[in-house]
C-alpha cells in the first residue's frame, strides 16, 4: 500500500473544549493523526489540525456616589448590581466583562440648635448668631456630597423695670435673692426667664421716710 497524507485545520473557541473532531476527542489546541482506507485500497493519513483561540472574562469593579451614573459598553447604569456583558473577540470568540457596580450613599442631615441673642453657636468651622437655615456640603468617606444643615433658632432676652416703694422701717427689702436697705436706682438684677435667657430687671426702690 503506498501512503496517501492530506491536511486539515480547525480553530475553535477555548469555551468549546473538550472538542470532538472526527472521533477524537481533543482537550487543548494539537495535532492529531488518522489512517484511513482509501476506496482505491491505499491507506491514507491525515493530519488533523487543532487551534485554539481564547475567550475572555473580565470584572469591572467600579463605586459611585447615589446622585450619579456609570456609563459601560453602551449603557448607563445608576443601580447597584453585577452586570455581565457577552462581547465579542477579534477572533471571533465570545467574552463577558463583567461590571462589579457599588453605589455609596450620600447623607443629609439637619441640626437643630438653639442660643440667646446674646451668644453665637459654633457649627462645622464657623460661628452663628442669626436665626436661619445653614446647609454645609461635605465630603463622606466614600467621597461623596452630603449636607448638613443647621436650623438655627434665636431667642431674645427679656427686659423689664420693677419698681418697689417701702417705708424706712420695712427695711431691709428683698427681690429675687438681693437684699436692700436704701434706696436704690437703676440697679440691675439678671435672673433666667422662661426660655432659658437672661430676664435682664432694672430695679428702683423708693423709700419712704
Amino acid at each position: 500500500h503506498c501512503n496517501v497524507g492530506s491536511q486539515q485545520e480547525l480553530t475553535i473557541c477555548d469555551n468549546a473544549l473538550p472538542y470532538t473532531w472526527e472521533d477524537m476527542t481533543f482537550a487543548a489546541a494539537g495535532t492529531q493523526t488518522k489512517t484511513r482506507m482509501a476506496h482505491t485500497g491505499a491507506d491514507s493519513v491525515v493530519t488533523y489540525t487543532l487551534k485554539v483561540n481564547p475567550t475572555y472574562s473580565r470584572t469591572e469593579e467600579v463605586a459611585i456616589c447615589y446622585n450619579e451614573s456609570y456609563p459601560f459598553v453602551g449603557n448607563t447604569y445608576t443601580s447597584a448590581g453585577t452586570y455581565p456583558v457577552a462581547l465579542t473577540s477579534e477572533k471571533g470568540c465570545d467574552s463577558v466583562v463583567t461590571l462589579l457596580l457599588t453605589v455609596n450613599p450620600t447623607y443629609s442631615r439637619i441640626e437643630e440648635a438653639t442660643i440667646c441673642d446674646n451668644q453665637s453657636f459654633e457649627f462645622i468651622g464657623t460661628s452663628y448668631s442669626v436665626a436661619g437655615s445653614y446647609p454645609v456640603l461635605l465630603q463622606s468617606k466614600d467621597n461623596c456630597d452630603s449636607t448638613v444643615t443647621l436650623q438655627l433658632t434665636v431667642n431674645s432676652r427679656s427686659y423689664n423695670t420693677v419698681n418697689d416703694t417701702v417705708v424706712e422701717n420695712e427695711l431691709p427689702i428683698s427681690y429675687n435673692g438681693h437684699t436692700f436697705s436704701t434706696d436704690v436706682a437703676n440697679e440691675t438684677i439678671v435672673l433666667t426667664n422662661h426660655i432659658g435667657c437672661d430676664s435682664v430687671i432694672t430695679y428702683n426702690l423708693y423709700v419712704h421716710r
